[in-house]
């Protein structure tokens, strides 16, 4: 432990003194972005109930140009197309969490996918906070919703095709990827990478931890951290990583297996007793987790139980 001289620290204490401004201006922003979209909602609303009512000479409300809207704002702006929690836990907006108010519990912004009523209602401006990479803010809201549907094989024969040359590149990645696992061993990763193509892909993020921090307390609501940089990754890719020894190299994926990582562990902090410490945590430690995968078991057997007995949720 030392005290860090001013030159050392100078660009952190700037960035800290700039951060409650920086937010303040994006706030505002968002506020001003949020009151014509929230017009829009409404009157489209009063506009699907003049049909429902078959109201004559009912006029549509004219559409809002998010793009330019956010061009004018500073924002940038993108489509996520998402499907379902999968698909869009591996856009940037899907590891972000939409905050309530400090009353209410943030939850995962993928979770909106399956949500069609209140908070989820189509064309409810949501707002979501991301924790990693540079907490970064977004703004959306939901235009369009389908209802689940079985398709023939001949609709959907690209995308199987395309999956299924997913997987095979996957095989081909992973391949390489315990390859180079096995040719960098202890030494540096980028010291054991030979070209200058191969060391620009070495990325170096954040320390983080196994589960986000944030949710630790909360026995339900245990949820993995993000890695910055890295695409979503899951229990698989935490056990591989927090199962290794410093300077150890492993092999993981992302959670959609569509990138094979080389992981080279740099260091554990704290380095002593770090089960020890988990095994005797009140909150988070065994108990909570034993609890978390115990019930994330019993889910598909009781809902496949409530099936059979023809029990339905409404």
């Amino acid at each position: 432990m030392r005290t860090k001289t001013f030159e050392e620290v100078k660009d952190q204490i700037a960035r800290e003194q700039a951060t409650g401004l920086a937010y303040k201006v994006v706030d505002d922003r968002m506020g001003e972005m949020i009151a014509p979209m929230s017009i829009y909602q409404s009157e489209m609303r009063a506009y699907q109930d003049a049909i429902a009512l078959k109201v004559r000479n009912a006029k549509a409300p004219d559409p809002i140009d998010l793009a330019k809207l956010g061009l004018e704002f500073g924002f940038e702006y993108g489509i996520t197309g998402m499907v379902d929690q999968e698909s869009i836990q591996a856009a940037p907006i899907g590891s972000s969490f939409v905050m309530l108010g400090q009353r209410n519990q943030p939850f995962s912004f993928a979770m909106l996918v399956n949500e069609s009523s209140g908070f989820g209602e189509l064309r409810t401006p949501i707002t979501s906070l991301g924790f990693t990479g540079g907490n970064k803010r977004y703004l959306s809201w939901k235009i369009d919703e389908s209802q689940p549907m079985t398709p023939s094989v001949d609709s959907v024969r690209d995308p199987i095709v395309e999956v299924w040359r997913k997987q095979q590149a996957f095989k081909l990645a992973e391949a390489k990827a315990r390859e180079i696992a096995a040719k960098v061993g202890s030494a540096s990763l980028k010291d054991a990478l030979t070209t200058p193509e191969e060391k620009t892909l070495v990325l170096e993020p954040a320390v983080f931890t196994w589960f986000n921090p944030m949710f630790a307390r909360q026995e339900s609501n245990l949820q993995l951290s993000n890695v910055e940089l890295l695409q979503p990754v899951d229990d698989a890719f935490m056990e591989a990583v927090f199962s290794s020894k410093p300077n150890d190299t492993v092999v993981a994926s992302d959670s959609n297996k569509t990138v094979c990582y080389v992981v080279q562990v740099v260091e554990l902090t704290p380095s002593e007793a770090l089960y020890e410490k988990f095994a005797s945590a009140p909150f988070e430690g065994v108990t909570t987790v034993s609890q978390m995968e115990s019930d994330r078991a019993l889910q598909p057997w009781f809902q496949n139980l409530q099936k059979q007995l023809g029990f339905r949720s409404e």
